[in-house]
């Protein structure tokens, strides 16, 4: 019996490699989005390779493998800091997350967020069963439990998840309202006249390529949902489930006083377990800490206000969704009983409104964590601000007459865009965005296309385009079909590179010109309404243009053999 429980057993220490092997990916993922925050000076730390999708659910699923095991006997101590760096790993993740709803629309969120909420109530069941029948706690060292961290861990997670939830019911009105606010802006910048007459026509579109990226930069959902207040209160509970993970691995390790012990059948696996998640909650706690940070330090700008119910007011944006699902009525229910419909009505009603208080609740909490956090941390900031621009102007004095950095000039707060209740951003924020699109622009010119401007320095006029573009050819269709930008190119490469006594270096050099401006055509093309017959235009550009530039090939046609075929 018992060499068969062994041999049945034999698996779970691979098990263990492969939970191992999924912590390690996503704790890469968002060690590369904080490192790409710190890179690109974007404080909020924007989800770009770790967001709420298909297959990071099924990630974490794996990842959750040790604290919804109910079979396997995990009575060592190593067995039981994995299941609590497993549910911290959880929190940390869940912090992460936040940002990524912004961008969804409101059908992956809803499907996402009920996603997310399985999980972490199955992981919640199943530590709670756990704890109930003593499976979590180290029975030789019943002092040194850890089972009050478990019991700690799992509110903080439910009250990420509670965030987390409650947070995406206000994306798609934030979304509504900045839309609105960027098209007016987007008026009031292209109607503008320069305030300098003596700029070049050069530092005049820098001006402008600034003030679109402001707009783009703080309009972007994942920005808005980054500053947040119920954001920087995730990442303030990220930053106490870390510091308990710490204690409590500390404190057991000191207590034994030996090599770590394990017992389950996951042997020695749970210890690179606790040790990856370990760091993935280190990795993973830098985003949020510091979204919580940006939040305070946005806060701390602002001059200091003794009208605390401003500051903690609740905008409408928070709860304008739960108020316009109470007017909608429920017309799709078949239900001829009037009581019963009658009925159904007021327990909606009824649930909304938990709904709004619960919201309003969160918001306010978050508002007021974010309140003393500015309260304890005004002076530091202050005292480190005044010595900064101490030290600037210690710089300035001893550089006198040299040339101010490009855009800092401008005033680019104007271009903010903002909800109700947010505060301007800080000038070294908007310093950096300045900084942000000097550096693009410099890349650029780094990174010029080399091939497409040979090109246009060759060409005498654009004759033959419109000479191609006549009227005069009836269309093979009955409609005439929108205009795009890709497909015409791309259609008269193919005819150039097919006609004959054409060399194939001038060919392969037209394929390389081409394939550089192809990219600044399907920006155009992006911009261009997303119709389905633009959308099946823009993709046949592409499948042609692949068969065109790798293969020499149009709808299959070999277009060398046609130019040969031609030349003899």
């Amino acid at each position: 019996m018992e060499k068969k429980q062994k041999t049945f057993g034999a698996p779970m220490l691979w098990i263990g490699f492969y939970v191992a092997a999924v912590s390690l990916v996503c704790s890469l993922a968002m060690g590369a989005d904080a490192y790409q925050g710190f890179r690109q000076r974007k404080l909020w730390f924007p989800s770009k390779f770790f967001g709420l999708n298909a297959a990071s659910l099924t990630l974490l699923a794996i990842a959750m493998k040790l604290p919804v095991d109910l079979t396997s006997s995990m009575e060592g101590s190593t067995d039981q800091l994995a299941k609590l760096s497993s549910t911290a790993f959880m929190c940390t993740i869940i912090g992460n997350l936040m940002p990524s709803i912004g961008p969804m629309d409101n059908r992956d969120i809803l499907l996402n967020v009920i996603a997310v909420s399985i999980l972490v109530i199955t992981i919640l069941v199943n530590v709670c069963i756990q704890l109930k029948t003593r499976e979590i706690s180290i029975e030789a060292f019943e002092a040194y439990g850890i089972s009050i961290e478990h019991v700690v861990v799992m509110f903080f997670m439910l009250l990420l998840l509670v965030i987390l939830s409650f947070s995406a019911l206000a994306v798609p009105i934030s979304k509504r309202i900045l839309e609105l606010k960027y098209r007016d802006m987007h008026k009031t910048v292209s109607t503008e006249e320069p305030k300098e007459s003596n700029k070049s026509s050069v530092e005049i579109l820098k001006d402008v390529v600034r003030k679109y990226w402001l707009m783009a930069e703080t309009g972007s959902p994942q920005f808005v949902m980054a500053c947040s207040a119920t954001s920087s209160t995730s990442g303030v509970i990220c930053l106490m489930v870390a510091v308990l993970l710490v204690e409590a691995e500390v404190r057991v390790w000191l207590y034994i006083h030996e090599a770590p012990y394990y017992s389950s059948d996951y042997s020695w696996s749970t210890v690179l377990i606790v040790w990856i998640q370990s760091i993935g909650v280190i990795v993973g706690t830098i985003a949020p800490a510091f979204r919580w940070f940006t939040a305070i330090s946005f806060k701390c700008s602002k001059k200091e206000s003794n009208n605390y119910r401003n500051e903690l007011k609740v905008e409408g944006y928070w709860i304008q969704p739960l108020a316009e699902w109470k007017e909608i009525p429920l017309l799709p229910l078949r239900i001829r009983n009037r009581k019963c419909r009658k009925l159904i009505q007021n327990a909606k009603n009824l649930i909304l409104n938990f709904c709004t208080r619960v919201q309003v609740l969160i918001v306010v909490a978050s508002k007021t964590v974010c309140l003393i956090s500015v309260f304890v941390a005004r002076p530091i900031l202050s005292g480190l601000d005044y010595c900064k621009r101490l030290q600037e102007k210690v710089t300035r004095n001893s550089h006198k007459g040299s040339d101010t950095e490009p855009g800092v000039e401008l005033d680019l707060n104007r271009y903010v865009l903002r909800l109700e209740g947010e505060v301007d951003l800080p000038e070294r924020i908007l310093k950096n965005i300045s900084i942000a699109v000097d550096r693009s622009i410099q890349k650029a010119k780094r990174q010029q296309p080399e091939k497409l401007m040979e090109l246009l320095e060759k060409s005498s006029g654009f004759k033959g385009i419109v000479e191609f573009d006549s009227n005069q050819v009836p269309s093979l269709h009955s409609e005439e079909p929108p205009n795009t930008w890709s497909l015409p190119v791309v259609t008269l490469t193919s005819i150039a590179i097919s006609l004959p006594n054409i060399k194939s270096h001038i060919a392969d050099s037209l394929l390389c010109s081409v394939n550089e401006g192809l990219s600044y055509a399907r920006l155009i093309d992006q911009t261009l309404e997303n119709i389905e017959d633009w959308i099946n235009l823009k993709d046949a550009a592409n499948f042609v243009w692949v068969r065109v530039e790798l293969y020499r090939k149009w709808l299959d046609e070999d277009l060398q053999r046609i130019a040969l075929k031609d030349t003899k």
